[in-house]
């Protein structure tokens, strides 16, 4: 026998231990017929809290002689999703099936099955058992609140976001924003899940926005985090909008300059002035900044002092920001700039 032979035969008594004894109709040449082989009987999608998605894929291979067409994939919960990257599979051709689940229900383990139907003679229908863990861990849906571009004429403004605390009724519910411009709403007692409001208020700084909202249960240990961003489109702009200070070294200083503009034309670099320059808490003695007519018309220079970062540079990152005050006669306005501060090695210590 030959190699060539020898080959389609070994591909031929895997079909058959695949699909059954009708693949092994192949024989001195002849084609044996399509066979669906699938690279596993159980995908496991692990751990998924109530009310998420989970994803995973198997891989569907033609192991026979012939075109292997896919005509039809069933599942039995509803809640499971399945999408496949080809119908049609040359001999050795594979293809994807991927399987999305939405974990519902109360917690603990379950299983849906999928129904691959095919050409296959053999097999025409192959099980595949889709497992996963329902957990009970809380969740926020989204987890990042994004307010997008507003105009400072549309605040305040309302997004909604949806609290997941599983099965269990906590006995109180409290949620907290990182500063004074951001408002929550949420129900004392929650059962299960509950929709609560995030607002954006009349006060908030023009600027991008970089905040967080944390939500907490009186009886459990557990404290969600989300991410709140934004950016409010006022009379005045900073360039750059988030200021990056990079490369932060224990033995290098560094300074940066922010250019405060006017978005009106209307309004010439005289109209406005920079009435004070704050550093947030999280960036102090570290960062400095002042206003720099010497920089430009309405320039602000910021400063980084290294030596005053001892403590802080297994951080790797610091977070903060300038707020700047802005006047324009009777008028004022608040002017936020991110500041991120990069470190890049640790400081040596004597």
């Amino acid at each position: 026998m030959d190699r060539a032979i020898a080959n389609r035969w070994v591909m031929v008594a895997t079909c058959a231990l695949l699909g059954g004894a009708a693949a092994t109709a192949f024989r001195f040449g002849r084609s044996s017929g399509p066979c669906l082989c699938i690279d596993k009987e159980v995908l496991d999608l692990g751990s998924i809290p109530v009310g998420q998605v989970a994803e995973g894929s198997v891989q569907l291979t033609n192991c026979g002689t012939s075109t292997l067409v896919v005509t039809k994939v069933h599942l039995t919960c509803g809640c499971a999703e399945a999408s496949l990257t080809k119908s049609e599979l040359e001999p050795g051709d594979a293809a994807t099936l991927r399987v999305t689940m939405r974990a519902k229900g109360v917690p603990g383990r379950s299983s849906v099955s999928v129904y691959v139907a095919s050409n296959d003679a053999g097999a025409p229908l192959k099980e595949l058992t889709v497992t996963s863990a329902v957990s009970d861990e809380p969740f926020l849906e989204p987890s990042l609140i994004d307010f997008g571009r507003v105009d400072r004429s549309q605040l305040p403004i309302t997004t909604r976001a949806k609290l997941f605390l599983g099965a269990k009724e906590h006995s109180t519910i409290s949620a907290s924003a990182a500063d004074p411009f951001l408002m929550t709403d949420v129900d004392a007692h929650v059962q299960s899940s509950t929709v609560f409001e995030i607002s954006l208020s009349a006060d908030a700084p023009s600027g991008a926005l970089a905040s967080e909202i944390r939500i907490r249960a009186a009886d459990s240990d557990v404290e969600l985090r989300t991410n709140v961003i934004g950016y409010v489109r006022g009379s005045v702009y900073a360039l750059p909008m988030t200021l990056v200070l990079d490369p932060i070294t224990a033995d290098a200083t560094l300074s940066e300059v922010v250019q405060v503009k006017s978005r009106s034309a209307q309004h010439t670099d005289d109209v406005f002035t920079i009435a004070s320059v704050v550093v947030s808490q999280s960036m102090r003695p570290m960062v400095s900044a002042d206003v720099a007519p010497e920089k430009g018309a309405h320039a602000i220079v910021v400063r980084v002092a290294p030596s005053r970062f001892a403590g802080v540079w297994s951080a790797q990152q610091l977070r903060g920001y300038l707020r700047v005050h802005i006047a324009r006669g009777a008028d004022r306005e608040e002017l936020n700039v991110p500041l991120l501060a990069i470190l890049r090695a640790p400081k040596e210590r004597n």
